[in-house]
């Protein structure tokens, strides 16, 4: 009996690879399509930052907050520098961008019937807060506005061929700076900018009348980003 028992448990052990073999064989196979791999991100929703140039032309002008009429023309202005840009990123982003310029601005006021001209050289330090739309990719428009801090190098007075320095000058100016641009294709910049002093240039006060003369300025640029 005992060996009869022995027999059935070896016979028994020995089929249960082959009924496993043949479980494994019917099961239906795994038909499950993996998902598929996803894009590698290209960074331009993620905060990032960028150098560039920038040169700018347009029209100075003086501004005179005096008693009576004092009749004005504009002059040439222009400026040169570079500008650093931090944004985070998006479809619609927020970017601060400080620039340094050399500008030079001028403006015309007529004095008894005569034209004098006003120029100014400084060195200005724009900090720009920004509002991007769309990539740099294609197109990326922008409007901005920020302080404008300046150190004067110099200013003259012109009539005709005659310049004479003016010595008596107020150094440090602050102002406002304000503007669209426009990036085109990641490097190319177009941009349009209206900058206000609120400093005065010099205190106007004379004998027949007092008060302050502070020079503005509508520039537009090209530059280049990287």
């Amino acid at each position: 009996m005992m060996v009869k028992e022995l027999l059935i448990a070896a016979l028994l052990v020995g089929t249960a690879p082959i009924v496993t073999l043949a479980q494994d064989a019917t099961a239906p196979a795994d038909t499950t399509t993996p998902p598929p791999a996803q894009p590698a991100s290209t960074g331009s929703s993620s905060a990032h930052s960028s150098i560039g140039f920038k040169f700018m032309y347009g029209a100075g002008l003086l501004s005179y907050d005096v008693e009576g009429d004092v009749t004005t023309q504009t002059g040439p202005a222009f400026s040169f520098g570079a500008f650093w840009n931090w944004s985070t990123g998006g479809v619609i982003s927020f970017a601060v961008q400080p620039e340094l310029h050399y500008v030079n601005e001028a403006g015309v006021t007529e004095v008894f019937g005569s034209d004098v001209t006003t120029t100014t050289e400084s060195i200005r330090l724009p900090i720009l807060l920004k509002l991007e739309f769309l990539t740099r990719d294609l197109v990326q428009p922008s409007i901005y506005l920020g302080p404008s801090f300046s150190y004067m190098l110099g200013v003259t007075s012109s009539i005709g061929d005659n310049d004479t320095a003016v010595d008596e000058y107020k150094a440090f100016q602050m102002g406002l700076a304000a503007g669209v641009d426009v990036t085109f294709l990641r490097i190319f910049v177009v941009d349009v900018r209206y900058n206000t002093n609120f400093t005065s240039l010099f205190e106007e006060d004379t004998e027949s009348q007092s008060g302050t003369v502070a020079m503005n300025s509508l520039r537009v640029g090209l530059g280049l980003r990287f």
